[in-house]
């Protein structure tokens, strides 16, 4: 509504079908759009189905990722808040309800219940803050599961951690989970719809399931399975997740004639 421009492209980063809102408030902006990227395969082909008389202007970019760039962030210091001698996991995003803390709460709650060691800090922050604060000291687990706020640079605290955790309810496709990716760190996410779209599970990451005693057990499974852990971070060292040459498919977009 705001920007003229000879050409228009709307950026979708989630999977439409857990977005809220109506379909005709979106497809009016689509309209608008001489194209609606979003960031993987399976969250074009939902807004495919969904609008399917506008089918042709969807299209996938996925995230730019500079592997360099966050490398080079990730030595700027030791967090100080990681203790050494046990397994710290983290998890970063929104304190909102779709990034599924309270999930990862109550799933905290029951891995110290079983007699697991280990400290889990998140960094975001949002609208569920006071309400998570309230639900950690409910479960009582304020000693091993702690909200850290924004960070200006959280890639010391993804490179310093032993499991990065993604505890969503849906995601397109997570930036966080291939930063952690980058830095060679084993990855846990829950089953959301397009987990499998990021995560080969046992190769470059594992997928638990969504709900709280699955979680759990899948996460102390991965806390005491070094062996695995140690081979997913080996396979990552393999792979090349920088991307900064998919910006040669926003220039083409933008050069097309429509």
């Amino acid at each position: 509504d705001k920007v003229c421009a000879d050409k228009k492209i709307l950026w979708v980063h989630n999977d439409y079908d857990k977005i809220d809102g109506e379909d005709a408030f979106y497809k009016a902006y689509f309209n608008k759009a001489d194209y609606v990227v979003s960031i993987s395969t399976r969250c074009v082909e939902i807004l495919q189905k969904v609008f399917p008389d506008i089918s042709g202007k969807f299209c996938m970019l996925p995230n730019l990722t500079s592997s360099s760039f966050i490398k080079k962030m990730s030595g700027e210091f030791i967090p100080k808040e990681y203790e050494t001698d046990i397994p710290v996991l983290l998890s970063i995003g929104r304190l909102s309800r779709q990034k599924g803390f309270d999930y990862a709460i109550d799933a905290a709650a029951l891995l110290k219940k079983a007699g697991y060691r280990f400290k889990w800090y998140v960094l975001g922050i949002g609208g569920l803050q006071e309400e998570l604060e309230t639900r950690i000291q409910e479960k009582g687990v304020d000693d091993c599961f702690k909200l850290l706020g924004n960070r200006e640079n959280p890639y010391p605290y993804i490179k310093a951690c032993d499991i990065y955790v993604q505890p969503s309810r849906y995601e397109g496709k997570s930036v966080t989970v291939r930063e952690a990716q980058m830095l060679g760190k084993p990855v846990a996410v829950t089953a959301y719809p397009t987990a499998s779209s990021q995560i080969r599970h046992g190769i470059d990451g594992v997928i638990v399931p969504l709900d709280n005693d699955g979680c759990a057990r899948g996460l102390a499974d991965f806390i005491v399975d070094k062996p695995l852990r140690d081979r997913i971070a080996a396979n990552l060292k393999t792979f090349d997740f920088g991307n900064e040459s998919e910006i040669n498919k926003i220039y083409a977009l933008l050069n097309k004639q429509i």
